[in-house]
């Protein structure tokens, strides 16, 4: 027998109650680790409004999907002049990503209707402009330390209305962590992905960083895009998304 802290099954929710009835029943012949047993039940998915299933006979392979999405990224590339080093591999990785993002960012119980366009869309709460977020970190950081600026260093200095709501933020990572893993809910980690993507971007719009006033105020801001650039990379990392510096 295999030693393990928690086994999970993931599958439909329409094996709700066949799980149930088998963790009862292992329970009831007295094995021990009968409540180690975890089931972690998803909703049914449609693409475009036609629900998936093996039975009715309404597949659409993953690869395929993946494929027509890093075309469309393409496209939208080609279309905004992005030209960006190593651009098949942003194509794969943005077009990848913008699936597993807009699967991810439903509750898992949840009846899902996938829109391929909708999950491309650089200016909503999609997994691109979770990418592009990240990016935009990477080029300030960039311009930076192509300035010799010292991002690091901490210094004395009380933090604007923005400053202070991306602090507070970025400050919620181990928590989310925790309430994902509890709730076996990778829905948490996405919405938190969001939530930064929403606080820094108001920072950024608002907020001189590299031009700002102050010494201080160059420091402490670049240290909070620094700060952003981790704890933004890690939570996409968490959820299997790339982070491509250029998108």
């Amino acid at each position: 027998m295999f030693e393990f802290d928690r086994a999970i099954y993931v599958t439909s929710a329409g094996q709700s109650l066949h799980f149930a009835q088998w963790f009862k029943v292992v329970e009831l012949m007295g094995y021990p680790w009968a409540d180690r047993l975890v089931h972690v039940p998803y909703g049914t998915m449609s693409v475009n409004g036609a629900k998936l299933g093996t039975r009715s006979g309404n597949t659409l392979p993953l690869k395929g999907l993946f494929e027509q999405s890093i075309t469309k990224v393409r496209e939208i590339m080609a279309e905004k002049n992005s030209d960006p080093k190593d651009r098949e591999q942003v194509a794969v990785e943005v077009g990848v990503g913008a699936i597993v993002f807009g699967y991810l960012s439903n509750n898992r119980i949840k009846d899902i209707n996938f829109d391929l366009t909708e999950a491309l869309n650089f200016d909503g709460n999609t997994g691109p402009y979770a990418q592009y977020t990240f990016a935009r970190t990477c080029s300030v950081l960039s311009k930076a330390a192509e300035q010799g600026i010292n991002a690091s260093e901490v210094v004395d200095y009380t933090p604007n209305i923005s400053e202070l709501e991306l602090v507070k933020t970025l400050s919620l990572f181990g928590e989310k962590i925790e309430d994902a893993v509890a709730a076996y809910e990778p829905s948490v980690i996405v919405r938190y992905i969001l939530d930064i993507c929403a606080s820094f971007n108001r920072f950024y719009n608002s907020c001189r960083i590299i031009t700002a006033d102050t010494p201080d105020e160059v420091t402490f801001r670049l240290a909070l895009v620094r700060a952003t650039n981790i704890t933004l990379g890690s939570a996409l990392k968490l959820v299997c998304m790339k982070t491509p510096a250029k998108v």
